[in-house]
């Protein structure tokens, strides 16, 4: 969303102060909030007007900075209808739901986590930025894995079969992926990094029951995601593919039982290889380069446009155009009549 004129103009000092005092009462007021409520200990009820109270106020406060704010301005109205929704969720936490119905399962959370996903649906339509998208997806995948959880006495006798959130987890993080990597929600970068965080994150699930193909699940789903970050040069997503792909190879060696010397020793040379090869390849990309180029003091000179300018060879001139031609025109030549 692009600021309008009146509000790109507003001095960054004003801004300052702005944000200031709005985090530090934000802060201030939920502290409080959470204080009164704990020394008083209410009813559900009680906590649920509070809470709708507090979604209120938030929305109300999003709405009074603008829709035409200043970056920095439309981010503190971000942050204030992010906490909305979560004031929302409390609110239907507090009256939809109880400690004796989450007894029989948690699937009563679903209402719950489903109605949160349509606010914060109508907040993201008209303010798309990060964590209006963070609410949606956060409350959609949380319904999606309310549904499938084991119920709370599994955690208590025996292990729990969480396959099923697993692979909500996977695929709810990869399609969250794609979308964002064909642009097709917004922000699209922020798509990219929930989708990959939550697609590798989710077959660790399955390590209590299998292990092996947790690990090798990790490994296949960071290398995918790695390549495609490669495509698009995006660091973020490249770097947590990255530590992926190394927690999944490690983790699936130490699971198998690399851990004896003539084991270690072909990981070793097997690895050794590969990266060797990895760096051959890197020196011929491109054409030959030098091996270290023109040293630059890295703390000290002012960073700016000009000191991140390439430094251009002095031995080769420049080709200027030609300097146009000013000279008006010259007129026609009159022939003299011949002599009689």
């Amino acid at each position: 969303m692009q600021p309008s004129p009146t509000g790109a103009a507003e001095p960054s000092s004003r801004i300052t102060l702005i944000e200031i005092l709005a985090y530090l009462g934000i802060a201030g007021g939920l502290y409080g909030t959470f204080l009164v409520l704990s020394l008083q200990q209410p009813s559900q009820g009680t906590i649920g007007l509070v809470a709708l109270a507090l979604t209120v106020v938030f929305l109300l406060a999003g709405g009074a900075i603008g829709a035409d704010a200043p970056d920095r301005l439309s981010r503190l109205r971000s942050v204030c209808w992010y906490l909305s929704v979560q004031s929302f969720s409390s609110m239907l936490q507090a009256w939809m739901t109880s400690p004796t119905s989450l007894l029989g399962g948690f699937s009563s959370m679903f209402p719950v986590f489903l109605l949160t996903a349509l606010y914060a649906l109508g907040l993201w339509l008209f303010l798309g930025r990060l964590l209006q998208q963070l609410a949606f997806y956060g409350a959609a995948l949380s319904a999606l894995v309310v549904l499938v959880a084991p119920g709370p006495a599994s955690f208590v006798f025996g292990g729990p079969d969480l396959t099923g959130v697993a692979l909500v987890f996977w695929l709810g993080g990869a399609v969250w992926f794609v979308l964002g990597y064909v642009a097709r929600i917004r922000p699209p970068r922020a798509a990219m990094v929930l989708g990959v965080l939550t697609s590798i994150l989710g077959p660790l699930l399955f390590a209590p029951d299998s292990q092996e193909a947790a690990f090798l699940l990790v490994l296949a789903t960071s290398a995918a995601f790695l390549y495609f970050g490669g495509e698009i040069a995006d660091r973020a997503v490249t770097g947590i593919a990255a530590i992926g792909t190394v927690v999944g190879l490690v983790g699936f060696l130490v699971v198998i039982g690399v851990d004896d010397e003539a084991s270690g020793g072909a990981v070793l040379a097997l690895g050794v290889g590969l990266f060797v090869i990895a760096v051959l390849f890197a020196r011929q990309l491109g054409g030959p380069r030098p091996s270290l180029g023109p040293p630059m003091v890295p703390i000290g000179p002012k960073v700016g446009a000009v000191a991140d300018a390439p430094v251009l060879d002095a031995s080769v001139a420049p080709v200027m155009p030609p300097p146009p031609d000013d000279r008006p025109p010259a007129p026609p030549s009159v022939s003299e009549p011949p002599a009689t």
